[in-house]
């Protein structure tokens, strides 16, 4: 099935993108500095400051934000794989291939917001 096939493709040029993409947000980094702004949150005279703190949780919100379009990203990506290994051993299911196709298209979409995001990551890219 030539769709298929340039779903198969599709996908296998998008993989690469979605770990690149990891090391590209840093999401490691992000799940460490996510765990020191938890624990600096915990400590009782963390609301002392009213200022610090709203920053702290901002800086919080902006990166499990970033850490959840990274989960929806692989979970795309795992679910296209899944679709497709799915149509493989079904054959021909026309439905299934669409969904496949579907959920590529999603994820080329997703992949490209989530590099726009990796290019505005200065100073001044939050305005």
């Amino acid at each position: 099935m030539v769709i298929l096939d340039e779903v198969k493709r599709r996908l296998s040029e998008l993989a690469p993108e979605v770990t690149d993409l990891h090391d590209a947000l840093a999401i490691e980094r992000s799940r460490v500095r996510l765990e020191e702004l938890e624990q600096k949150s915990a400590s009782p005279e963390f609301y002392d400051d009213a200022a610090a703190s709203g920053a702290v949780f901002a800086e919080m919100g902006e990166i499990k934000e970033k850490l959840e379009s990274y989960r929806q990203l692989q979970e795309l990506c795992s679910d296209a794989e899944t679709l497709l290994e799915m149509c493989a051993e079904d054959g021909t299911d026309e439905s299934m291939a669409e969904e496949a196709q579907q959920t590529v298209d999603t994820l080329a979409e997703k992949v490209e917001e989530m590099r726009l995001v990796t290019l505005l990551t200065g100073e001044y890219d939050a305005n």
